[in-house]
């Protein structure tokens, strides 16, 4: 018996010796997972690695994941590219390289990696995909100093504009959503009082919010939007 996909996640777990990738239903329960193991070693205290061999790491990883959900199910319906970090903000003259590469790695390499193996699968069936940016990628809206960040998420709104209107053709749609400030662990203990007097609305949104949105673009209601990069941030980007 096929498990439910209506509610599937896949999660993806960096360690400090092999990245794992598993896709889990609704009751958390694995349908597909792929991994991949690499040395690593120890300096003056400090754990390192060997950037190609992580980088080496992910592609085995979404390589293996992409086999098992079409051995198991042969398509993919939706594929929501949400994973991202956000490292401290800094004066540029200050930022280790490694951070730089860091973020983009994650939040558009890794976005590159899932969308070249499970393409296929999304052509398939006519799928679509949804790719979570921010505000801080729009071309209208700079605040503090996330340079790594910012351009990271300004380059997933472009790889969605591009993936749009290339794979139109193929029934694939692509849109991208913007969170604003968002009331979630990634605030830390900071005061929500004063961020939310940034927001025209007077408050912070909620991971809801963001998902409510994400569940109408995969749906048959938004079947002629593609293209799209909606901000969900109550007015923040005005």
């Amino acid at each position: 018996m096929k498990p439910d996909l209506e509610r599937a996640v896949l999660g993806l777990e960096l360690g400090s010796t092999r990245i794992k990738a598993v896709l889990i239903d609704e009751n958390h329960r694995p349908i597909a997972s792929g991994d991949y193991a690499w040395e690593n070693r120890l300096e003056n205290g400090i754990w390192t690695y060997d950037l190609e061999e992580v980088i080496k790491g992910l592609r085995a990883c979404y390589r293996a994941l992409a086999d098992d959900v079409e051995q198991s199910f042969g398509q993919v319906d939706v594929l929501f590219n949400n994973a991202g970090v956000m490292l401290p903000s800094m004066e540029i003259e200050r930022m280790p390289v490694e951070e730089w590469k860091a973020t983009f790695d994650i939040n558009i390499s890794g976005m590159f990696y899932v969308t070249r193996y499970l393409k296929p699968l999304l052509v398939k069936v006519h799928g679509n995909m949804i790719n979570n940016a921010s505000i801080a990628g729009l071309q209208h809206y700079a605040a503090g100093r996330s340079y790594a960040y910012s351009a990271s998420k300004a380059a997933v709104i472009q790889f969605s504009h591009q993936m749009a209107k290339n794979y139109g053709e193929e029934g694939v749609r692509v849109n991208c959503i913007c969170p604003g400030i968002i009331d979630t662990p990634i605030l830390g203990d900071r005061d929500r009082k004063v961020f939310a007097e940034r927001v025209p609305l007077g408050y912070l949104g909620k991971p809801e919010d963001v998902a409510k949105v994400v569940a109408f673009l995969a749906s048959e209601d938004a079947a002629y939007l593609t293209g799209v990069v909606l901000p969900i941030d109550g007015g923040v980007s005005l």
